[in-house]
């Protein structure tokens, strides 16, 4: 695990050097360029990594989740906003809720207790987006391609969304682990 920022560091920095005042305004300036920078960079580490976790605020939630809905990517995010009982204001949550959408059916308030069962729904929650579809029997341009270059059978499967992905029975084939290490060290 490591740990990367998103945003638009400019705007951010823009945002933190305002007086407090002024910051609800500098990030309403900022929205579009930070869900923007937000958006491309976790699709990059979405790319180089086997999952992504990211902190969004809730202030940017909706415009963040939109961009995963314009790119048929929104079957592969799980998304929470949990909170302390020990808050500042508990009866602002209600107010939240109500005005954002986004909140509905995600909001978890969290004590030492509820830990356990909130990991356990976030596990479920994310084998449940890894789900296959079904398979394509006929294969796909890439599992063709595989099977050309790497002189394997790989099967195609139909993720959430437009997403496909090509795989190899470690079992039925020998050859997997060294196939595996060639495709590591091209940087995949």
């Amino acid at each position: 695990m490591e740990i990367r920022g998103v945003d638009a560091a400019e705007c951010l920095r823009d945002v933190l050097e305002a007086d407090f005042v002024q910051q609800v305004s500098k990030i309403d300036q900022h929205e579009s360029v930070r869900i923007d920078t937000m958006f491309a960079n976790i699709k990059k580490l979405r790319t180089e990594r086997e999952g992504v976790i990211f902190c969004c605020g809730v202030l940017h939630s909706q415009n963040l989740l939109n961009k995963f809905r314009k790119a048929n990517l929104d079957n592969e995010v799980v998304y929470y906003f949990p909170h302390s009982s020990k808050r500042y204001d508990d009866s602002m949550d209600d107010v939240q809720y109500l005005m954002n959408p986004t909140l509905q059916g995600h909001t978890h308030l969290l004590s030492e207790r509820d830990i356990k069962l909130f990991s356990q729904k976030v596990l479920a929650d994310v084998q449940s987006k890894a789900r296959y579809q079904k398979e394509l029997l006929e294969g796909t341009y890439s599992s063709h391609l595989l099977k050309r270059i790497f002189g394997a059978t790989f099967q195609a499967f139909q993720l959430p969304g437009y997403h496909v992905d090509a795989l190899l029975d470690k079992g039925q084939n020998p050859h997997a682990d060294r196939i595996r290490d060639r495709l590591r060290e091209k940087g995949f």
